[in-house]
C-alpha cells in the first residue's frame, strides 16, 4: 500500500526557514561561548589569588617555624656584626641553624612593577645579629640589625611572577593599618621581646609580627639597594595589625587581608579593595 501526502509531493524547508534556523543556532553558540569564556576566566582569576594567598601563608608559617628557602640561599656562612653592627653575610657551606652568630629574623614581601607594565612579587629572607655589642641575646630589632640575605653567590629570596592576567590596582599594591606606611612591601618578623610562644601556645613556635617599611622603589628582578636598605632600618615601633594586598584581572577585583584579628592569619574577599 502506498501512501500519499500533499499531493504525493514531499515539502522540504524553504531557504529562509534554514536561514532562521542557522542564525538562532548562531546566537546560541555565541551566547554559550561567552558564557564558558567567562566563567573560565573567573575560574582563572580566583586560582591565581588563592596561589597568591597560599604564597603570604607559607611565609607565615616558614617564618613562625624558622624556615627558609633552600638552594643558592640555603648555605652560607653568616657572623655577628662587630660592635652592634650589620651582620656579615658571605658565601659558604653552613647549612640552616648552623651559623652561631646569626640569627632567622623573617622575610619582606615586596611588590614590583616595572617600566612595561609587567608586575610580580618576591619574599626576601632576613637574618640578623644573634647577640647585641654586650654579648647578650637581641631583644630587640635596633640590635638584631635586620640584613637580606644576599650577597654574592647567595640569595635567599623567592621571585614570583602573577599568573593568568593578575596584575596589582595602580602602584600601591599594599595597603596597611597605618599612616604613611609603605605602598609595595611588609615584612614577617619575629617578635624579638617575645620569642618562645605566639598567641596558639604551641610549645616551640615563635612568635611573629607584622612590621610596616620605608618606601623602596617599585622596580623589577632582584630587590635593590634602596629595597634591602629599607629592610634594615625596620625598628621595633614599625608593628603594625593589618596588611592588605590588592589584585585585580581587569574586570575582577580582590583582596588579601593578613592579621587584624590578633592572629597572623590571612583571608581572601573577593570584590573591590577598601
Amino acid at each position: 500500500m502506498k501512501l500519499k501526502m500533499n499531493g504525493g509531493k514531499n515539502k522540504g524547508y524553504t531557504i529562509i526557514e534554514v536561514m532562521i534556523v542557522l542564525a538562532i543556532t548562531g546566537v546560541m553558540f555565541l551566547l554559550a561561548a561567552v558564557f564558558i569564556s567567562g566563567k573560565q576566566d573567573e575560574v582563572a582569576f580566583r586560582q591565581s589569588v588563592t596561589d597568591l594567598n597560599t604564597d603570604i601563608q607559607a611565609a607565615i608559617n616558614d617564618v613562625t617555624n624558622g624556615f627558609y628557602p633552600t638552594g643558592s640561599g640555603d648555605q652560607f656562612n653568616c657572623s655577628a656584626g662587630a660592635g652592634g653592627s650589620q651582620p656579615t653575610i658571605v658565601a659558604g657551606t653552613n647549612g640552616q641553624g648552623t651559623n652561631n652568630g646569626c640569627i632567622f629574623l623573617g622575610k619582606v614581601l615586596y611588590f614590583w612593577t616595572d617600566a612595561g607594565g609587567s608586575k610580580g612579587y618576591e619574599i626576601m629572607s632576613v637574618a640578623g645579629n644573634s647577640t647585641d655589642s654586650s654579648g647578650n641575646p637581641v631583644q630587640s630589632l635596633v640590635d638584631a640589625k635586620p640584613t637580606p640575605i644576599i650577597t654574592t653567590g647567595v640569595d635567599a629570596t623567592d621571585y614570583k611572577s602573577l599568573e593568568n592576567g593578575l596584575v596589582f590596582p595602580d602602584t600601591n599594591a599594599v595597603k596597611e593599618s597605618c599612616s604613611g606606611c609603605n605602598d609595595y612591601a611588609f615584612a614577617i618578623f619575629n617578635n624579638l621581646a617575645n620569642n618562645n610562644l605566639n598567641s596558639s601556645s604551641t610549645p616551640g613556635v615563635r612568635a611573629v609580627s607584622l612590621y610596616s617599611m620605608g618606601s623602596p622603589p617599585v622596580t623589577a628582578g632582584k630587590p635593590q639597594t634602596a629595597v634591602q636598605n629599607s629592610v634594615k632600618n625596620i625598628s621595633d615601633s614599625n608593628i603594625i595589625d593589618k596588611v592588605t594586598v590588592c589584585v585585580t584581572n581587569g574586570d575582577r577585583q580582590a583582596y588579601i587581608t593578613i592579621g587584624g584579628s590578633g592572629k597572623l592569619t590571612t583571608d581572601i574577599t573577593w570584590g573591590a579593595c577598601p
